[in-house]
């Protein structure tokens, strides 16, 4: 139980546990990209749109790098950059407002209930990928990440948009 450490001890046990994540995560490579995404990523590129990554994780750029699609992506938002974890909105808004994109013209793609309730929060489209819903639901739900593409989430996203009220 955390309550039986100290602020000290959790954080140390917190970096114990990171260096064993990042000696883990040493190894992966490209071959290790869930199926789909690399597609959907140069689709998107191709379209022109920025990119942005939303991780709770401290790692998120070197796990990026060890894919090899770092270079893709125009903001990595991760938790050393926010105060507050999802389900809050915060990185999601964190990553609109590096892009100069306002937030209703974003699109949040998460594989956690959190994540949703939090792209849901910054006013941004959602997709949902494997999620179990258990209260909100995404805007759109796929299985898979071999799912995503450009025009089906242009698409969802479009008839979200004229569906949207104003504000």
């Amino acid at each position: 139980c955390a309550s039986r450490y100290d602020k000290k001890d959790r954080e140390t046990l917190a970096e114990k546990k990171n260096k064993y994540y990042v000696d883990l995560i040493k190894n992966i490579s490209p071959q290790d990209l869930m199926p789909g995404i690399e597609r959907f990523i140069l689709e998107s590129k191709s379209e022109g749109i920025k990119l942005a990554v939303a991780s709770a994780s401290k790692n998120a750029g070197f796990v990026l790098e060890r894919l090899g699609i770092a270079g893709h992506f125009d903001y990595v938002a991760d938790a050393s950059r926010i105060s507050n974890p999802k389900p809050h909105p915060e990185i999601f808004l964190d990553c609109s407002n590096a892009l100069n994109i306002q937030s209703q013209y974003c699109i949040g793609i998460e594989d956690a209930q959190s994540g949703i309730e939090a792209i849901h929060a910054a006013g941004m489209f959602s997709v949902g990928i494997g999620v179990v819903v258990t209260s909100v639901p995404p805007d759109l739900a796929l299985s898979r990440t071999d799912e995503l593409s450009f025009k089906r989430l242009s698409d969802a996203y479009s008839l979200w948009l004229q569906r949207k009220p104003t504000d």
